[in-house]
């Protein structure tokens, strides 16, 4: 048998345009992690860009999905930005629609709103969100692109933002420490990350995310239900990071997403480009961008 890298490169060759991922799946007793001597299973996910981000528009901006978690949760967005006192400038990562910008510009000591947002589908309705808006004393503007594109088209970004804001982001973004290597790049020093996240439910439920799990990963963007967001931001260096978990039965499903982690993390100091894993972060975003550009 082909090793499996080896797999997913000859695919991609042969399936332009659809993002091949592979998600570690197993079980074992003792919980998620894998001990040694067990067997491994790994599911391949065939998952097409343009299809997620058409059938996640569907979802999140059509059937109101994005409205009803925030009228279910938008009480502790509120708390929480109120309680990191966020100031200055500001990332909001995974914007979607823009339903987060309300309690962002409730923040008086917040001056400017960079709003990013990969999903081409939702960005107009985002863009007529920041229009209609009367934002007082506050520059807000929009990026259509990852994370990773807009520090890459805008490499000066380094180290200029006091604080970077994911709410339902990071489950989509691809590996935690990865994306948070990437947002402790975009931070100056003492800049606070400040996220709320689904978790992985105990008890009643348990069985049914298991068994969405890739129909969400395929069909909503890839959110996956079950990554462990805490525990990738934990392998980082902060300086502080406090989470807390808590549970919401208004949540829309809320078999399978009333659980969830918020927390805010502060860095010890600016890294800017300097970082020891920059490097390949940019050429990766590089590419991925030339790509996109290249297609319009």
């Amino acid at each position: 048998f082909l090793p499996l890298h080896e797999v997913a490169h000859g695919l991609r060759k042969e399936l332009k345009g659809v993002a091949i991922r592979t998600y570690d799946l197993r079980r074992c007793r003792g919980g998620d992690r894998m001990h040694r001597g067990a067997r491994a299973g790994v599911t391949v996910v065939y998952r097409s860009e343009a299809l997620g981000y058409a059938s996640a528009a569907f979802f999140v901006d059509t059937l109101g999905f994005e409205a009803s978690v925030d009228s279910a949760i938008g009480e502790w967005k509120s708390k929480l930005l109120k309680k990191c006192k966020l100031s200055g400038k500001i990332m909001d990562c995974g914007s979607g629609t823009g339903p987060g910008l309300k309690y962002l510009c409730e923040e008086q000591a917040i001056r400017e709103i960079v709003c990013i947002e990969p999903n081409p589908h939702l960005v107009g309705k985002l863009e007529q969100r920041v229009a209609s808006m009367s934002v007082r004393n506050k520059v807000v503007s929009v990026f259509n692109g990852t994370l990773q594109e807009y520090m890459m088209k805008h490499p000066q970004e380094a180290g200029s933002f006091d604080g970077v804001v994911c709410m339902h982001s990071l489950a989509c973004m691809g590996s935690s420490a990865s994306i948070g290597q990437i947002i402790q790049i975009a931070l100056s020093q003492g800049g606070k990350l400040v996220f709320l996240e689904t978790t992985s439910v105990k008890g009643r439920g348990e069985w049914l995310q298991q068994l969405l799990r890739i129909p969400f990963i395929v069909l909503m963007g890839g959110w996956d239900l079950k990554r462990d967001v805490e525990r990738g931001l934990r392998s980082l260096k902060w300086k502080t990071l406090i989470t807390e978990h808590f549970e919401e039965a208004k949540m829309p499903l809320s078999r399978i997403l009333r659980s969830h982690v918020i927390g805010c993390g502060v860095v010890a100091e600016a890294k800017g480009g300097l970082h020891r894993n920059s490097d390949q972060i940019v050429r990766r975003a590089r590419a991925a961008y030339s790509r996109r550009a290249q297609k319009k």
